[in-house]
């Protein structure tokens, strides 16, 4: 099939460009979960820090602890939202891969 062309309808043509648009969108929603993840490897470094001063006395039990439950709220977010964008991206790239294949 490589360098092998192939004619298909129009029709074939709309709908294996609109998967492929999909899949390109699915993977471009993955990328942004790696920066979501970057951010919450960030403010995880913050909170270290954080535990840090408070183990010098320059911080708060409230600071630590507001802040560890802002993160475990966020991190729980990400998760949740991360396994939800994970299992679409994988559906629409099988379709994807099932699509071409068909051709």
């Amino acid at each position: 099939m490589i360098g092998k062309r192939v004619e298909m309808s129009s029709e074939k043509s709309e709908k294996l460009t609109q998967v492929m648009l999909e899949a390109t969108a699915a993977s471009v929603g993955l990328v942004g979960l790696q920066s979501k993840r970057e951010f919450l490897e960030n403010l995880t470094a913050k909170q270290l820090a954080l535990l840090k001063k408070y183990d010098a006395g320059t911080a708060t039990a409230d600071d630590v602890l507001s802040s560890y439950l802002t993160l475990m709220a966020l991190l729980d977010d990400f998760l949740n939202t991360s396994k939800e964008q994970v299992a679409k991206a994988k559906k629409t790239l099988d379709n994807a891969i099932s699509a071409i294949c068909s051709v």
